[in-house]
């Protein structure tokens, strides 16, 4: 009886592992799609953008991800991001979970897997935890953001 419960035990153990390790792959295929709008560059940064962000996409398209910077998050979790269109439309808000950055800084990319489509426009990115989010004076004052996905056809 002993026997089969440790063996039940670990049969539910490796199923989980199993589960687990399926898990993310969808969102590391989103991370892996082409880039659509980026205002990331690699001068220093600084924390709470100072202007407002906008993405301006040039087309209609598919958002698989949207990635905001948070270099000095002082072990901040993730948060969320959300959009907000021209006509006042809200995207969102979407969880964002968190990777790695630069110099092993946890946490420091918020990713958010809305894969949404979305019309040619201007969209104002909204995130959780602005006194986080990383910019720099290139970036014109704005929140480091990226979108990858796919554009539609004209």
């Amino acid at each position: 009886m002993r026997m089969k419960r440790i063996f039940s035990i670990i049969l539910i153990f490796g199923l989980i592992v199993l589960l687990l390790a399926g898990c993310g792959a969808k969102e590391e295929a989103a991370l892996e799609k082409p880039v659509i709008w980026t205002n990331n560059n690699i001068a220093g940064v600084e924390n709470k953008p100072l202007s407002p962000t906008f993405i301006v996409l040039e087309q209609d398209c598919v958002a698989a991800a949207i990635t905001n910077y948070h270099y000095f998050n002082g072990g901040v979790k993730p948060g969320t991001i959300e959009l907000i269109g021209e006509d006042g439309k809200k995207y969102g808000p979407w969880q964002a979970v968190g990777r790695v950055g630069q110099g092993d800084v946890k946490d420091a990319y918020w990713d958010a897997f809305p894969n949404i489509e979305l019309k040619k426009g201007k969209y104002q990115v909204v995130d959780s935890d602005p006194d986080t989010w990383s910019h720099n004076s290139q970036s014109d004052n704005c929140g480091f953001t990226e979108v990858r996905g796919s554009l539609k056809d004209k």
